[in-house]
């Protein structure tokens, strides 16, 4: 593995378990175990060029990996189904990593959702990532009697419930406890796909927007004894 390998990897556990923001280049070097402080300004030029070249890389295998199991589903003659696409998008771990150790890579991308999705929403347009908008126009497909509201509101739902189930899948993974918990009792990724194919699928209740949503009202205080 090459120097500039060992830092992305680095990078990535230390952001993933951390976030971001808390992590310096001094805690990358050291968990990358070079001796030179400069070695990650002279490969990345500096600690944003590092974040912006690990999130393309990491949602590239993401993407990378949705297509070849959506090209498989194909070669089968489908998807059929709306379940036969959420299959092949619930999937871990998104990366192998070069040393063989376990993958950090949805729970670096669950992090960066959180603290810098204007960053990431920019990089995905930017980099185009085809696979992604392939397995949401099936979706989109197996939902066409559905309001085209909807169907946007409930992707969203879909790829963020998918982004924490592989980030809590993958901590648990990572635990030296994870064979006593919830996780080894059923397959939990048929589990989550039958809830997922249920939350895309349930009948609608409403259409009403945002706004036209009746505020709830104000609390009842109380004040000396009397309801004000």
């Amino acid at each position: 593995m090459d120097t500039s390998d060992r830092i992305k990897l680095a990078a990535v556990r230390l952001f993933a378990k951390l976030g971001v923001e808390a992590v310096t280049v001094r805690d990358i070097v050291a968990a990358a175990e070079l001796k030179n402080p400069g070695s990650l300004n002279y490969y990345f030029r500096s600690k944003e060029e590092l974040i912006r070249q690990v999130i393309i890389e990491a949602m590239g295998q993401a993407d990378k990996l949705w297509g070849s199991r959506l090209a498989e589903v194909e070669r089968n003659g489908g998807p059929l189904s709306l379940r036969e696409v959420v299959e092949a998008l619930v999937t871990w771990p998104l990366s192998e990593p070069l040393d063989g150790s376990i993958s950090h890579t949805a729970r670096f991308l669950g992090m960066v959702l959180q603290s810098r999705r204007p960053q990431v929403r920019a990089l995905t347009r930017e980099m185009n990532y085809k696979e992604y908008d392939r397995a949401v126009a099936y979706i989109r497909d197996f939902l066409s009697d559905f309001p085209p509201e909807i169907v946007a509101q409930r992707v969203i739902f879909f790829f963020w419930s998918l982004t924490g189930f592989l980030t809590a899948y993958e901590a648990s993974i990572d635990s030296d406890k994870h064979k006593d918990s919830a996780w080894y009792r059923v397959d939990p990724f048929q589990n989550f796909v039958d809830a997922m194919v249920g939350m895309l699928t349930a009948p609608v209740g409403s259409t009403r927007t945002t706004q036209q949503r009746k505020r709830p009202e104000a609390p009842v205080k109380l004040s000396e004894g009397r309801i004000t």
